[in-house]
């Protein structure tokens, strides 16, 4: 899947669940996208994105990426587009993120014979966990 069609998908979605409700669906709609492709899509999280914005500032992996910086609202539909665009660069980023740590994965697989298939997920729960100040780990 390509970021165009991410955007495109994203976009539809999002569309989709605000024209059942004016709100915001960033969540809801990377949810619905990795219940359809698990494997490539990120679920869009608010701690997830402020761990992004931090990391963006000193991890020389994400320098080539725009700045992640506030994550637009929606106020009508035309609106969804800029989201969209927001969250193919939001995941475009953590897929990164997934690429450079690949070989730890790896490692940490055959060690403890962990078998989970959805590498970006792991990297994804890991950005959540470093912005959730509502837990110690």
């Amino acid at each position: 899947m390509t970021d165009n069609d991410v955007y495109h998908v994203y976009g539809e979605l999002y569309a989709a669940l605000y024209g059942a409700e004016n709100r915001v669906w960033a969540s809801a709609a990377s949810k619905l996208l990795w219940c359809l492709y698990p494997r490539q899509t990120v679920i869009y999280d608010d701690y997830v994105h402020s761990t992004i914005v931090v990391l963006q500032s000193i991890d020389r992996n994400l320098a080539g990426f725009p700045r992640v910086g506030i994550a637009p609202r929606v106020y009508t539909k035309s609106d969804i587009e800029l989201a969209s665009k927001f969250y193919v660069n939001f995941q475009c980023i953590v897929k990164k993120l997934c690429a450079v740590h690949k070989p730890t994965l790896r490692q940490l697989r055959r060690r403890y014979q962990e078998q989970y298939p959805y590498d970006i997920r792991v990297i994804d729960k890991l950005l959540w966990m470093i912005s959730n100040p509502n837990r110690s780990w």
